[in-house]
């Protein structure tokens, strides 16, 4: 994958309330050379995004206190900048048009595909100051 020929490695938070999950595109994600870092809840999300710089979020949607869609207008609101993907196994147009209307870069349907999960991500922008090979 293109990811292992770049000289920055892109950092990449997974949110989702199911550690099953969680663990299964962390490591995906680590195969692909990525510096990944995981949260369970939205609010843990948004304490990491406090002390660490991240290029992606993947936020699952359904989760218990703090849903993604709260969660990704409070990632828009204080970090402009990162790049979010919605995850859910309950997409619909409707919520996806809504999501993206809110910020997000695109949505993923569960279970993610490995191809479809590579795209998004080539597909996202370079962070200031990194160079496409």
């Amino acid at each position: 994958m293109a990811a292992q020929s770049l000289k920055y490695k892109r950092r990449i938070l997974v949110v989702d309330d199911e550690a099953d999950s969680r663990t299964c595109l962390c490591d995906c994600l680590g195969q692909w050379q990525y510096e990944v870092m995981q949260a369970a809840s939205g609010r843990e999300a948004l304490e990491k995004l406090q002390r660490w710089q991240v290029d992606i979020v993947l936020l699952n949607i359904t989760m218990p206190q703090m849903d993604g869609a709260e969660t990704l207008r409070a990632i828009k609101r204080r970090y402009s900048d990162i790049t979010v993907f919605m995850m859910s196994a309950l997409m619909t147009p409707r919520l996806k048009q809504q999501l993206l209307q809110w910020g997000a870069r695109g949505c993923l349907e569960k279970p993610i595909e490995q191809t479809s999960l590579s795209l998004a991500l080539l597909s996202s922008p370079s962070p200031s100051g990194w160079a496409d090979s």
